[in-house]
């Protein structure tokens, strides 16, 4: 073990210690070292404040997490705040105390996204190890392993050993639950198991950095929808409207306003704004509402939506007995209805989305115009929404001449 002397940031360093090398923080670097060299020594970092030298155990021996931890110990030491202690705990977390700590830490992704988070963490385990959900949530952390995501790689795919090569459809699923899975253990996250002095092992690196499988392509341009399937869904809805007038106007708020599930299942009156003759629904944080999917927008309103909305006195653009219900109309009924006619799809509701997005930009022959209208960037909208509807004519002879 090397014994280094000297003065880094003002702080005089004369002993044996195994260095985890430089943290940045405000500007400053600050070293994380290890003060001794038994196995689970857990890192510790130096901070001088107002004249005065501390000395910190950030409480654990992964060097990723020891980092985390290290920025909130030195922002608690130079904003003058309580330092929260950091217990050293040598047994290795759970997958169900890691999870008690994500549900009860600071919250940074929406709630269902962090419940399908969860739900792909213990399905992985579960299919691995074939054990069932409380199996999963008792094992310990150390069997995520590379080893063990690329198991569950092969098995999804039927075979012995993971083919990376070709592109299979059973491949976006795969590598869906493994990229989720790995959620529960993002930069915040793992702050989040310092604080709480989880012991994260270093075999959980290898488990992060398994490489995804190769899927088809997911262009809408190379599979949209046929137009016998459009003209079957245009030719059975007054049917549909004559059945449940809200199973209608959210069809229509699909495929006229690019809306998202969740947006419609959302959708509110104060959303409504007027400008002049035209009427807007404004999509943007508020609070004690939940957030928008991805960033703020708003959608143009056609007069056929505003004369419906203007139909009801619902605060609610759909108006339903409860939350349940009105979820059930747009997640499961009127996504039924769509599959019946446009069969072949996993995301029913989406794929018009992607219909209406293809109609604007064949509409205005831009891609940027389609993009704003499902309030995505560009480049997401090239690569998975938009398609020109009607195909430009093939160059001939003629343009030879320029």
């Amino acid at each position: 073990m090397p014994e280094v002397s000297g003065i880094r940031n003002g702080i005089t360093m004369s002993e044996h210690y195994n260095t985890g090398g430089v943290l940045k923080f405000r500007g400053k670097s600050y070293i994380l070292f290890q003060r001794g060299d038994k196995p689970g020594t857990p890192y510790s970092v130096r901070v001088q404040s107002e004249g005065k030298r501390k000395l910190v155990s950030t409480g654990t021996s992964d060097l990723t997490l020891a980092k985390a931890a290290a920025k909130t110990i030195i922002g608690e030491i130079l904003d003058g705040r309580p330092i929260v202690p950091r217990k050293v705990n040598k047994k290795v977390s759970t997958v169900g105390e890691v999870i008690d700590a994500f549900r009860a830490g600071d919250r940074h992704v929406r709630a269902r996204t962090a419940k399908d988070y969860e739900k792909c963490l213990l399905r992985m385990i579960q299919e691995v190890k074939g054990l069932d959900s409380d199996g999963a949530w008792a094992q310990r952390l150390d069997i995520l392993t590379e080893d063990f995501a690329r198991a569950y790689q092969a098995k999804r795919q039927g075979f012995d050993n993971v083919d990376y090569v070709t592109p299979r459809k059973v491949n976006t699923s795969i590598n869906t639950a493994v990229r989720q899975s790995k959620g529960i253990f993002s930069r915040k996250a793992l702050s989040n198991y310092a604080r709480a002095g989880l012991v994260i092992p270093e075999s959980l690196q290898g488990f992060m950095r398994v490489g995804s499988l190769r899927e088809l392509s997911h262009k809408y341009s190379e599979k949209p929808i046929p137009k016998e399937q459009i003209d079957k869904l245009n030719a059975d809805l007054p049917a549909l409207k004559e059945k449940d007038l809200r199973l209608w106007a959210i069809h229509l708020m699909i495929r006229l306003m690019g809306l998202r599930d969740s947006e419609i299942d959302r959708a509110r009156r104060h959303w409504l704004i007027s400008r002049g003759e035209s009427t807007f629904l404004v999509i943007n944080r508020r609070e004690g509402e939940a957030a928008p999917k991805r960033s703020d927008g708003e959608v143009h309103v056609p007069q056929v939506l505003l004369d419906y909305f203007n139909s009801h006195e619902d605060e609610h653009l759909i108006p339903a007995k409860n939350p349940t219900e009105r979820t059930n109309l747009i997640y499961k009924v009127h996504s039924k209805w769509v599959k019946e006619r446009v069969p072949g799809r996993t995301k029913t509701n989406h794929e018009l989305r992607k219909w209406a997005g293809s109609m604007v930009a064949t509409k205005t022959n831009s891609w940027e115009r389609a993009a704003e209208f499902l309030r995505i960037d560009l480049e997401t909208a090239k690569r998975h929404y938009l398609s020109f509807v009607t195909p430009s004519e093939p160059l001939s002879l003629d343009d030879l001449v320029g």
